[in-house]
């Protein structure tokens, strides 16, 4: 899973570098900066087909971690 979210950070980068390296996030409240990423990533997502199969399978394996502690909490 830690080299999907590196891929995915890589690819991130590449399309919103700027936006993501951007000074307007200096002192600014953490809504605003977790907005800012959300649009940069849905961005992201609407035009690399391999950032959504890369967001995918790191959904995936989340769910499959969060199934697994449940039936082992149980």
């Amino acid at each position: 899973m830690d080299n999907d979210m590196k891929q995915l950070a890589d690819i991130l980068v590449d399309w919103c570098e700027s936006d993501l390296c951007s000074d307007d996030f200096i002192g600014v409240d953490p809504t605003t900066v977790a907005q800012s990423f959300v649009k940069s990533l849905a961005f992201t997502l609407a035009n690399d087909s391999n950032a959504r199969e890369v967001l995918e399978r790191i959904i995936r394996n989340e769910m499959e971690e969060l199934r697994a502690r449940f039936r082992n909490e149980t």
